[in-house]
């Protein structure tokens, strides 16, 4: 008799379970779904405004030149266009990195230069969003294109560090350098405690 009650409570056990787990799957799908609108929307807004022809290809950041300082945007608005050949990857890139910027998408840190200043230029994405991220590699190209210019960036490294680890960041650099950095690994979604560092640098657009 006593196997009666155990059976109906690991019953019970299983649907609240279940249940969870359809909101969770929900939820995560809500996301996924909302950075699809909203990075449909995104771009389609950049292209209109910045047709490719009117954005001219400024190559290498020279190290020997002062660069142009540009007023940083508003969190929230867009910042330049980001993309990667090698995964087939496109996206806006918006000024800011808390949570509700960054589920439109890849989001800038703006304590941090922009494209072609000279400086870190680090954008960050939750990985839910950029599983495809796993599969960039050093040598991959990575394009930028702002309202003042084009520039393409070279991967040079790839790691994952502590999620607490700011040395990526912190340390000297000559020169300027590209970080694209999100959650590790990225199936674990808000779980994840590391973080994947991808660091690039100028070359010629050429």
């Amino acid at each position: 008799m006593a196997t009666r009650p155990l059976h109906r409570w690991v019953r019970r056990g299983s649907w609240v379970l279940m249940g969870l787990g359809r909101l969770v799957t929900g939820y995560v799908l809500t996301l996924v779904a909302y950075e699809g609108y909203a990075q449909h929307r995104l771009l389609a807004d950049w292209d209109r405004l910045h047709p490719p022809q009117s954005i001219p290809a400024t190559g290498l950041v020279a190290t020997a030149t002062i660069p142009v300082r540009h007023p940083h945007l508003a969190d929230g608005r867009p910042i330049f266009k980001l993309a990667m050949p090698s995964i087939h990857f496109e996206a806006v890139v918006t000024e800011g990195i808390d949570g509700g910027i960054l589920s439109s998408g890849p989001g800038h840190d703006h304590h941090t230069a922009y494209p072609g200043e000279g400086g870190i230029v680090l954008v960050g994405n939750h990985n839910g969003f950029s599983l495809s991220w796993g599969d960039l590699h050093p040598g991959d190209r990575v394009r930028v294109d702002t309202g003042y210019g084009s520039y393409v960036y070279r991967i040079d490294s790839r790691s994952v560090v502590d999620g607490d680890d700011r040395g990526y960041i912190d340390r000297s650099r000559d020169g300027e350098t590209l970080l694209l950095v999100t959650c590790w690994p990225l199936w674990q979604g808000a779980l994840a405690h590391e973080r994947l560092v991808l660091e690039a640098t100028p070359v010629a657009s050429a």
